[in-house]
């Protein structure tokens, strides 16, 4: 990876670095919120955490919570390679300027940055090009890693029963530890 190439990603992963962060704090959140809502509602008695899993919507939910932790790797790299075949298809990508545009076409990089972009070869300006599509991938598997915490987190207002939440939530954090954004990818 070229200097140029490695300072442009370092200004945009800033971003993804941020969102990875604020989701990840969520799940604590969630936890700290399930705790102290069931915490609040001790008239309710808890249920044993050995008759919660063997309840069928809880069985139901732990099976969809494991295919969901599978399709967290699967679908975003599904997408990213149909993304990967359509992007390669551009010739020139210097010339193609929509690359360097944001949504609605207003420049969205410096011109300090557009020299640097000129200077990369066609596979560093791929990879530049790949960044919003890996970003969209990136977010959509963090979303799937937290659907598996509120799982958790309805299971534990179900029930009345902090405990539940916390394999869910470990499981969601691992799977958020795993995802940490990298640029060399």
């Amino acid at each position: 990876m070229s200097a140029e190439l490695e300072q442009l990603l370092k200004k945009r992963f800033i971003t993804i670095y941020s969102i990875w962060g604020a989701m990840l704090l969520s799940i604590f959140v969630y936890a700290g919120v399930c705790f102290k809502a069931v915490e609040v509602q001790s008239d309710i008695p808890a249920s044993n955490l050995m008759d919660c899993f063997s309840n069928p919507m809880t069985q139901v939910l732990v099976l969809v919570s494991v295919v969901i932790g599978f399709l967290h790797f699967f679908i975003p790299q599904f997408i990213l390679k149909a993304q990967l075949t359509a992007t390669r298809r551009q010739i020139d990508l210097l010339s193609h300027m929509e690359v360097f545009k944001g949504l609605r076409g207003n420049a969205v990089w410096s011109e300090q940055d557009l020299q640097m972009a000129k200077s990369l070869s066609q596979e560093e300006l791929f990879c530049l090009a790949m960044l919003p599509k890996w970003t969209i991938c990136f977010i959509l598997s963090l979303a799937l890693a937290e659907s598996i915490v509120v799982f958790g987190l309805v299971l534990s207002f179900v029930f009345h029963s902090f405990a539940i939440v916390l394999p869910f939530a470990s499981a969601g954090v691992f799977l958020f530890l795993l995802r940490f954004p990298r640029p060399e990818k």
